[in-house]
């Protein structure tokens, strides 16, 4: 059995001096080399933004600003395929576009689609983590946050539509909508009837039972626990960022 001894320089760890002559089989030693470096990628892929997650499974990504006709600033994220028929992938409440690309190609369906020539984009809605600017407001200003699903739906969704259809020169595309996703689709089908004939297809699902067992905590909160967040801190959450204003902290 081949042995292991500590360097030197290893007793920062503040092992005994008597125990940098201990002896750990070979197996266990490259066990834990491998432990360490699985735990250093979590610790990187807990704090990457969406067009890192793409990149770092090695898609191209784009990232865009759209502005709506009531003065937000909307990010879009894309994993670009160069002619292919655009795909919207809108994400629920709580939620942000990182949520369509955490478990990487063969299990998320924004890459397995991207795989199959289609051209995906993934918006975020206004006051989410991405998408906290305004023309005129800030989100210090209590206007900012004075909006719910229906102006997501009526604003952001035709703004959102129109950029990726002059971007790719499209007349039409996919809608996927997951939870509040499939809200704003409602909201804008029914208030935009001129869109109707932009929408290729649509798919409303309200949950998916996934396997999300490998993802970073951080990216996977459980409903109670994101609530239970809300009432501790509601400053430091997704939707409200660092400067949410006193009123809507109380």
């Amino acid at each position: 059995m081949t042995a292991f001894r500590f360097p030197a320089k290893m007793t920062a760890f503040r092992f005994p001096a008597k125990m940098t002559a201990f002896r750990f089989p070979a197996p266990v030693i490259v066990i834990v080399l491998v432990c360490l470096g699985s735990a250093e990628e979590l610790s990187d892929m807990a704090t990457m933004t969406t067009d890192e997650f793409i990149r770092y499974y090695g898609y191209k990504a784009e990232t865009h600003d759209v502005t709506t006709e009531d003065g937000y600033i909307l990010q879009l994220h894309r994993i670009v395929k160069e002619g292919g028929p655009p795909v919207i992938f809108q994400h629920g409440l709580l939620g942000a576009s990182d949520s369509w690309v955490l478990r990487g190609p063969k299990s998320d369906l924004s890459f397995m689609l991207a795989d199959e020539g289609y051209d995906i984009w993934l918006p975020d809605c206004r006051g989410n983590m991405y998408s906290q600017r305004h023309v005129n407001l800030t989100t210090a200003d209590a206007a900012f946050w004075d909006f719910s699903w229906h102006e997501m739906g009526y604003y952001d969704m035709p703004a959102v539509v129109d950029h990726i259809l002059n971007v790719t020169s499209y007349k039409n595309l996919v809608y996927l909508g997951h939870s509040m996703g499939t809200t704003m689709f409602y909201v804008f089908a029914s208030t935009r009837p001129e869109y109707n004939e932009k929408i290729a297809l649509s798919f409303q699902p309200g949950a998916y039972r996934l396997c999300f067992s490998h993802v970073p905590r951080r990216h996977h909160q459980t409903p109670r626990q994101q609530c239970q967040e809300y009432r501790a801190n509601v400053p430091e959450t997704r939707y409200y960022g660092d400067t949410a204003p006193e009123e809507l902290v109380e």
